[in-house]
């Protein structure tokens, strides 16, 4: 559905479908596109982390070519780009947040 928000490791897709029949050509490399905004808080932190941790997980149970092809680019990013923007007043909250999120989806 057009202009439907989608949900992508705690943050919010205003337009995940360009028009009914055709999808934003960043589908599936939320973490890249230019548009993200990520609010700089305990809770957006946490999920944050907990994508961190369940990539870091994933690695250890995953083919290692599959997790470098699909999951190290996120991984990257979210290390390297947004982790570092959040203030280090944040991160144990956030730590102790971590828990009472929802669980992500399972990769494979």
């Amino acid at each position: 559905v057009e202009n439907e928000p989608a949900e992508a490791l705690g943050h919010r897709c205003l337009r995940p479908f360009m028009a009914l029949d055709r999808r934003c050509p960043n589908f599936g490399g939320c973490l890249a596109c230019p548009g993200l905004v990520v609010p700089m808080d305990v809770e957006h932190l946490a999920r944050v982390l907990s994508a961190i941790e369940q990539l870091r997980n994933a690695r250890m149970h995953v083919d290692p070519r599959r997790w470098t092809m699909l999951y190290k680019p996120s991984h990257d990013l979210l290390v390297g780009e947004i982790l570092p923007d959040f203030p280090a007043e944040l991160h144990a909250p956030a730590r102790a947040m971590m828990a009472a999120l929802p669980p992500l989806p399972a990769l494979e």
